[in-house]
């Protein structure tokens, strides 16, 4: 299958996630995912010379946004350049970061060919609300079946996106993701301090409890 069918496919995708969202939106900063794809067997074979596709679709709500793809790990192997399907592509996947942003009023869209290992990790920052899926083909520039698929998402011929991050208007985070593809949430900066406040003055009261003279 062919990887435009998987841009039409998308779009639906996307605004059917963000459906449920109201009017006066108050749009969410950047979020930051950290994203684990296990793909030894059953999975992908190892040695399996595929490609992997990268999709931000903004919220519909707000002018085109873009998503930053960094620290990517793996113990297969990046193939040539990117392939740029729309929208625009800045930096390498390979040493990063990579941005890919929406442009003339298309989703951002890039494939990476790729020679599957049994593991692949990066990081994912949204810069503002909307979904952002990752595809795992099996032939070069996003071409042919999936391996991983989402069943919600998978067509009649069972291929589909491996993850889907969408975030809302609100700040309302939905993580989709196949068997062996894990995606997870990183705190901010200022989140983490203000639980680290919090651990300090728990701690603190303890302390403090414990000084009290007995009444």
């Amino acid at each position: 299958m062919h990887h435009r069918t998987a841009i039409a496919r998308l779009i639906p995708v996307a605004l059917a996630l963000l459906a449920s969202v109201g009017a006066a939106p108050a749009p969410a900063g950047p979020m930051t995912f950290h994203v684990d794809v296990n793909t030894a067997p059953p999975g992908v074979p190892a040695g399996t010379k595929g490609s992997l596709e990268f999709q931000f679709a903004s919220s519909p709500s707000l002018p085109p946004g873009n998503s930053i793809i960094s620290g990517f790990a793996t113990d297969g192997s990046v193939v040539g350049p990117l392939t740029i399907f729309s929208g625009s592509a800045a930096g390498a996947l390979v040493p990063g970061p990579l941005t890919i942003s929406e442009s003339g009023g298309s989703i951002a869209d890039v494939a990476q060919d790729f020679d599957y290992g049994k593991h692949f990790s990066f990081d994912v920052t949204l810069s503002q609300p909307g979904a952002f899926s990752l595809w795992l083909w099996s032939d070069r520039a996003g071409n042919g079946s999936t391996f991983l698929t989402l069943p919600d998402f998978a067509d009649s011929l069972g291929n589909g996106p491996a993850l889907v991050l969408t975030v809302d208007d609100r700040g309302g985070v939905t993580i989709e993701g196949s068997a062996g593809v894990t995606a997870t949430l990183i705190p901010e900066p200022s989140s983490l301090a203000l639980c680290a406040l919090a651990a300090a003055g728990l701690l603190g009261g303890r302390w403090w409890r414990g000084r009290r003279p007995a009444g």
